[in-house]
Formats: C-alpha cells, structure tokens, sequence
C-alpha cells in the first residue's frame, strides 16, 4: 500500500480533484462566462448579473458588463466607475464608450428632475427647457423658456447664446445679430457669439462682410473646422479660391461626407485650375446628394 506519507497524499489529490469537478459542474449549471451575465441581465436579473461579472477575470468587457447591471440597479455612481476602469484597459472600447454617453445622458436627467424639484422656477430649469425645446426643432418655446431664464439670470452669457443660436437658425438673422451683440459688448473674443455674427452677416449681408468675423473666430479657436469651413466658404465667394482650399481640404478630411464642404472644394479646385480634383470633389456630391434634395449644396446654412 505504500508508506502513510504516499497514502495521504494520494487521499489529497482525489479530494482535490472531487472539489474542481464539483466547483465546475455548478459552474456550468449556473453559467459563469460573459454569456452568463448577458442572459442576466436580459431577464433584468442585475444582482445574479453583478456576481458573475465581478467573478470573471477584469477586462474591458466584463467591466462593461458590470456597469451595466449597475444601471439596472440605478447606480449611476459604481456604473461610471466600472466604465472609467474598462476605458482605461481599452480607451477605444466602443461598447464602453456608447455606455458612457447613455449613462451620461440618465445622470442628467437624474440632475434635472432633482434641481426641477428643489427650484421648479429658476432660471437654470427654463434654461434646460429651452435646450430640450431647442434640440426638438421647437424655437418658439425654446425662445420662451430661454426668455424666462434670462428675466430671472440676467446678462447670463449661455442664455444670450442660446437666443441668438435660436433666432439664427430660424433665420431671424438681425434678431440674432442683438443677442450675439450684447455678448460681444461684454466679451469681444467670444468664440460662439463671434462665429454666430459672422453666420448672421454671410446670409443676412454678404460673404464680404462676414469674412472678418470667421477669421477671427478662427483665431479664437485655431481647432475649430466649423470655423475653418465657413472661413474657407467666404474666400470662395469672394473670389479667393487659392487662400480657400487649405481651410476647406483640412475640414474636409475631418469630415469627408458633407456635401456643402465638397461642393465648395469643386469649385475651389476648378477655379484654381485642378480640374481632376474638381472633378472627384463634385462627383463626391453627387454622391451625398439625397433624392429629391435640393440642387444648390450652399443655399441653407449647413454647419
């Protein structure tokens, strides 16, 4: 039989060895894999869900999947967390990443209803008000609630904002013109009011009288291709192709698929005399060009 030394070792191994294939079977009955958790989280099982991903070794994934059972179990605070810690394994994580804009856009709500609570009537809640009105085309009550927002922050600079950005994009440009202009007497080197002026100026008047405002707000913000594309829009118009394209090819290949911005190139390109670019750049906007859309890519404001 062997010395009692070699006996209770070989008692150990089988012991050992009963306990793994016991640990694995209930594993495998109860799942314990990121499908697991899935399935947990399906049938809003949030605290089987949580178990299991906190067993599973750390990785973006799991991290992700235990953010969110947290959100099921409406923790905002330890679902952030977990997608911090993915993003810091992987910060290119797309489920991480579009986790974190859903849970960004709860939180604020979560903020909005308790500060609707606390204060029903002050101006940061007509403020939010206008935003969400804004955001669903409605400027009329956007204008409203941003109105009472100021009555009650006056000389408040975003609300002022807000009211020019509204006014402007239902082309009420010389109303526009008097928001952004009360911003400008108090700050001249304000980005938005300065960019908003020139986009007031460039429908409202002439490409001419826009063109210093968008060379400015260019050099308020030298990143900006919102900028860049509307300064090169205006040296187009105004007969500078060749000072144009630099502004226009650096937005372009930041956003390659917006038919105003090919448009412009074409013509940059053919009256420089760059005729084969021309002639992709236009190619290009047949392209982008949606059925029954309208055939002048530079008759609306589109950026």
């Amino acid at each position: 039989m062997g010395s009692p030394i070699v006996r209770l070792m070989l008692i150990l191994a089988v012991s050992l060895l009963a306990q793994a294939a016991g640990q694995k079977t209930a594993a495998a009955a109860a799942g314990s894999g990121p499908s697991a958790v899935e399935r947990a989280l399906d049938r809003a099982d949030y605290a089987a869900a949580l178990r299991v991903a906190k067993s599973l070794p750390p990785s973006a994934n799991t991290h992700v999947l235990a953010a969110r059972a947290y959100m099921g179990q409406n923790d905002g605070a330890k679902a952030l967390r977990e997608l911090r810690a993915a993003l810091r394994q992987n910060p290119k994580s797309l489920d991480a990443l579009y986790y974190v804009s859903k849970l960004a856009g709860v939180l604020s709500q979560q903020q909005f209803l308790e500060l609707a609570q606390i204060a029903p009537d002050s101006g940061r809640i007509h403020q939010l008000r206008g935003e969400a009105y804004e955001a669903q085309g409605n400027g009329a009550d956007a204008e409203r609630e941003y109105l009472a927002a100021l009555e009650r922050q006056p000389g408040t600079t975003s609300i002022l904002i807000a009211l020019g950005d509204v006014h402007r994009l239902q082309k009420h440009y010389d109303e526009a013109l008097k928001w952004y202009g009360q911003v400008l007497d108090k700050n001249p080197s304000n980005y938005e009011a300065v960019y908003g002026t020139g986009v007031c100026y460039r429908y409202a008047k002439s490409p001419e009288d826009a063109l210093p405002y968008f060379q400015k707000a260019l050099k308020i913000d030298p990143a900006s291709m919102a900028a860049k594309m509307a300064l090169g829009e205006s040296l187009v118009l105004t007969g500078k192709p060749a000072e144009a394209l630099p502004y226009l090819e650096t937005a372009a290949k930041a956003d390659p698929n917006l038919r105003r911005l090919q448009f412009l190139l074409g013509r940059a390109y053919r009256e420089t005399g760059r005729e084969e670019d021309a002639r992709r750049a236009f190619a290009r906007v047949k392209e982008l060009t949606k059925p029954g859309g309208d055939s002048d890519p530079l008759a609306s404001e589109e950026q």
